[in-house]
C-alpha cells in the first residue's frame, strides 16, 4: 500500500527486494548523505519477488547492494532497532526460495546474490533454493542459497542455510570474493556433482574465513577450494556429511565424505584450529595442529 514506505516499523515495506531496488536507485541522490544504510527485518517469511518483478519468478534473486547492512530476527512486536534486542532463533526471518508449495523443482535458482563490497547479512534463515533444477530455464546450476562474486568486505553472521541444492555451492558459491562467516549453520544441503565441488565452493582467489560455523548432515564435501582459494576454519564442526542422500545419517559411516576438496585444500591454503570432525569426515589435512587425517 501507499503507506508501506519502509521508513519505520509503523510503515514497513512489503518486499525485501524492493528495499534493495530503492537503495540502488536513490543511493546517489536521496541517500547520498547517509554514512551507512541499514535494513531491519522482523520475523516472518520473505520471498524473492517484489512489486516490480517481471519474467520468471524462479530467476528473481534478492541482490544486496554495496554498503548495505541487513539485520533480521526482530520480534513482530519489538519497537526500536537495537541489534542486541534481536533473537533470530526465537523470531526467525526466513528467506525462502519456495515459489509453489511442494514444487521443489520450480524453486528459486539463486536466492541471494552479492556482487558488491562492504555488505553485511546477519540473522536470517535461508532455505529451499534450487539451482540444480533446469525447469523453465537453462540458468547456471551453480550457487543456490548465497552467491557472492567480485566482492570484498562481506560479512555473513547468524545465518542458517538449509535444504538447498546446486551442482556446486549449494550453500555458498564464492567467486573472487573475500567473506567472513560467523556463527552460521549449513545443514541438509546437497551438491549434485561430488567431483570438484563443495557445499561451500570457492574459486578464483576467494578468501573465506569461518568462525563457529557448522556443516552438518549434507551431501557433498563441506568446502571446495580452487588452487588460489583460501579457507580459515576455527571453532567449527563437521558432522554427518555423506556422498549420497540418506534418511538417517547417524549410521552411514560407509558413505562419509572428507570435509575438504580441491587443489587448494592443502596445509598452505587451509588453516585454522579448534575444529571438530566426526570419525569419517575428517579430511586428509592438518589445520593448525588439529589432525584431520581420515581414519
Amino acid at each position: 500500500t501507499a503507506a508501506q514506505t519502509g521508513q519505520s516499523w509503523d510503515n514497513p515495506g512489503r518486499f525485501l527486494a524492493n528495499a534493495f531496488e530503492y537503495i540502488k536507485e536513490h543511493k546517489s541522490s536521496d541517500l547520498a548523505s547517509m554514512t551507512e544504510i541499514i535494513v531491519y527485518v522482523k520475523q516472518g517469511t520473505i520471498n524473492n519477488t517484489n512489486s516490480k518483478a517481471t519474467g520468471r519468478v524462479r530467476l528473481s534473486s534478492i541482490d544486496i547492494p554495496a554498503g548495505v547492512k541487513v539485520y533480521g530476527g526482530y520480534a513482530a512486536d519489538l519497537t526500536g532497532t537495537d541489534v542486541s534486542k534481536r533473537n533470530p532463533i526465537q523470531y526467525p526471518s526466513i528467506i525462502t526460495g519456495e515459489v509453489t508449495e511442494g514444487e521443489y523443482d520450480y524453486n528459486v535458482a539463486h536466492l541471494i546474490t552479492i556482487n558488491n563490497s562492504n555488505v553485511t547479512l546477519d540473522g536470517f534463515k535461508i532455505t529451499l533454493a534450487n539451482a540444480y533444477s533446469t525447469k523453465l530455464t537453462s540458468e547456471s546450476t551453480d550457487g543456490a542459497a548465497i552467491t557472492i562474486k567480485n566482492a570484498i568486505d562481506v560479512n555473513i553472521k547468524n545465518i542458517i542455510v538449509s535444504n538447498c541444492q546446486a551442482d556446486h555451492g549449494a550453500a555458498v558459491y564464492a567467486d573472487k570474493a573475500t567473506v567472513t562467516f560467523e556463527n552460521c549453520i549449513f545443514h541438509n544441503n546437497t551438491v549434485r556433482t561430488l567431483a570438484n565441488s563443495g557445499l561451500i565452493h570457492g574459486i578464483n582467489g576467494s578468501n573465506l574465513t569461518f568462525d563457529h560455523c557448522n556443516v552438518l548432515r549434507s551431501v557433498g564435501h563441506a568446502s571446495y577450494l580452487s588452487a588460489d582459494t583460501k579457507n580459515k576454519w576455527t571453532n567449527s564442526m563437521f558432522y554427518g556429511n555423506l556422498d549420497r542422500a540418506q534418511d538417517n545419517t547417524n549410521n552411514c559411516a560407509q558413505y562419509a565424505i572428507i570435509a575438504f576438496a580441491g587443489p587448494g585444500a592443502n596445509n598452505t591454503n587451509l588453516t585454522g584450529g579448534n575444529n571438530m570432525f566426526d570419525t569419517k569426515t575428517k579430511g586428509q589435512f592438518t589445520i593448525a595442529g588439529n589432525i584431520t587425517g581420515a581414519d
